[in-house]
Order: C-alpha cells, then structure tokens, then sequence
C-alpha cells in the first residue's frame, strides 16, 4: 500500500497506479465510514447499495496494484523480501491493534485480555480494518514461492478464487475467505502485469467496453439474490471488468490536473491513511452526540463523506505529526531503511 514500500531500482511509477490507489484507499475509507455511521444512525439503504456496486472492483483492484508494484521486490533474496515486507506488514498490523486495545479500553468502555485480543485479532477473526496488510504479509512469500510455476499457481489462485466467491470454500471469518480469494489478483498482476496492462493499453477500447459490461453486471447484481446462482456468478466475475473500468477512469483522472493531483496525493499516501482512518472515524462518530434514524439518501451520502474526508485528513496529519516528534516507528519497521517503505 502505500507510503511505499518502494525501493530505489523500481522503475518510475505511472500515473495512472497512484491515481488508483487513491481511489481504492478512498473508497475503503468510504466503506469503513458506513459502518462507524451505522453504529448511531439508520442510513439509506441505498448508501449500502453503493458500497455493494463499489465493492466488485474495491479489493481486487487494490490487490492487482499491489501485486503490480511487488515485482521488484520479488526479485530480492528471501532474507530482504521476508524483512521489508513480511516482517513489516506483521510488525504494523500488531502496532495498530495493540493500538486500537488501548482505544477500546480507554475511550469505549471495553474490557479484555489483551493476548485474546491479539489472539483474535491477527489469527482467529482477523480484525476487519487490518486484515489488507496480513493478505499482503502472506501474499508477498507466496507469490515468490509461485513464480516458478507461473502457470499452474494462477490456475489454483483462479480456482480458490472461484471456490470461495460461489460458496463453496467458506469460512468462519470472512477475513479467511478474503484473503484466500484475492491471492489471485495480486499474483497475476505480479507475474503477468506488464502483459495485461500493456495489452489494456494497446488495446483502448477494453476500457470503454469493461466499463459498459461492469455497469451492466452491477445493476444486474444489486437486483440479484446474493446467495442465488445467479447472484454468485456475478460476484465471481463482476472484479475483472471492475479491473478494466478502474483502469480506464483513472487513465482519464490521469489526464485531468487538478484531479490527477489530488488522486495522486491519497495513493502515495494509502498506507498512512489504511492504519489509522477506522479509529479515527470511530472516536469522531462516538463524538457527534446525536443519533439519528432512517435518515435518508442525501443525508446519508454526506454525513458518510464527510466522515471520509475528516478520516482521511486527521490519518494524513496524524502521519505527518508522528514524522516530526520520532514516532515513524508506527508506520514502519524500526530499523528499516527510510528509503524503504512499505508498498502496497
């Protein structure tokens, strides 16, 4: 994610990569607002119906950007890959989730054992907010280890994908499931990605037509029984024109000033954001002191958007503070070199 875990041999980053992090970090903040909104006002259920039609492309896109830029870092020998990136994505989601015990203690009232709530949090019901930089903690040595068999890896990733979107591999936690399900876009973009985004490239319209198709899918999806037939095969295929539509609206972004800054800016900055935006947005949700019910679509929309943006504001400050007074040590691994960060 990132604040980069980048490192000095990686070829210039294009444009259009920051721009969609930026809106995947966006709309994963936009999604985790609903909720922290949801626990003190009865939102339009027509907001859910947006984070439903957002999240076919949301999660698979990250993934796909992250495997993208993870190919340099595939190249390192094992010593270097399982320190910058393993040891580093563990090391913040134990950070971040003793971080959110002492919130829940102090600020909401919750009692626990600190070991269970580690236990649980990083290995029995991986915590929600977190669980992208534990996916991202086993993905990176996987991927390595699949190289090798390039072909037969992305055919068992697709195959694991498929088995859990339709059903039938499911877990307790759908944190599991997650993260055995979208192995496959960080891979294929790891092992394949110059092919594919050169060839979406080459090829302009995929672009237009994915966008069409996607649209298509989604209205047809939110129509849809989820745990029909029906409803479970436009889940499972809904992410790879997902994949084409993000790649052509950022492709446009890109070319927009204004907007290509601002996109830019949050997807250089994804990391920063991920860890701390769901605390913040529940302390200053618990803070409004109101509560509201069956309040309706526009209320909805920007009570949940200014949450984001106050989320992601007070995440980039937090970030820039902790910079300035020595505790970078919460967003990266201590004695890791400063030209390394994480990226995902």
């Amino acid at each position: 994610m990132s604040q980069e875990i980048s490192d000095d041999s990686k070829p210039q980053r294009l444009t259009w990569i920051d721009v969609v992090k930026g809106g995947s970090i966006f709309f994963v903040v936009f999604f985790h607002a609903s909720i922290a909104a949801e626990s003190y006002f009865d939102l339009s259920s027509k907001l859910w119906q947006i984070n439903n039609a957002i999240s076919p492309m949301r999660m698979p896109v990250f993934f796909l950007v992250s495997g993208y830029l993870a190919r340099s870092a595939l190249r390192r020998p094992w010593p270097k890959l399982l320190k910058a990136k393993t040891a580093t994505f563990l090391y913040l989601v134990l950070i971040w989730l003793l971080i959110a015990f002492l919130f829940d203690v102090t600020f909401f009232d919750k009692s626990a054992n600190i070991f269970d709530f580690l236990l649980q949090g990083i290995v029995i019901n991986p915590t929600s907010t977190l669980w992208f930089l534990l996916a991202l903690a086993i993905y990176f040595p996987l991927a390595k280890l699949s190289m090798r068999i390039r072909p037969l890896a992305a055919m068992i990733a697709l195959a694991l994908y498929t088995s859990v979107s339709v059903g039938y591999i499911a877990f307790d936690s759908y944190v599991h499931d997650n993260i055995l399900k979208y192995f496959i876009f960080f891979f294929i973009a790891a092992a394949y990605g110059e092919t594919i985004f050169g060839w979406m490239g080459n090829n302009r319209w995929i672009g237009p037509v994915s966008t069409v198709i996607f649209a298509g899918l989604t209205a047809a999806h939110l129509k849809s029984d989820p745990s029909g037939a029906t409803g479970k095969i436009l889940q499972t295929v809904l992410p790879f024109f997902g994949i084409g539509f993000g790649y052509f609206a950022s492709a446009i972004i890109a070319k927009i000033s204004p907007l290509r800054r601002f996109w830019t800016y949050l997807g250089r900055n994804t990391l920063s954001i991920y860890l701390a935006h769901s605390l913040v947005m529940r302390v200053l949700a618990a803070s409004v002191g109101i509560r509201g019910d069956d309040i309706g679509l526009a209320t909805s929309l920007c009570l949940v958007l200014a949450l984001s943006t106050v989320g992601i504001a007070v995440s980039l400050a937090l970030k820039w503070c902790a910079d300035r007074i020595g505790v970078d040590w919460l967003y990266r691994l201590p004695n890791n070199k400063p030209s390394l960060r994480v990226t995902a």
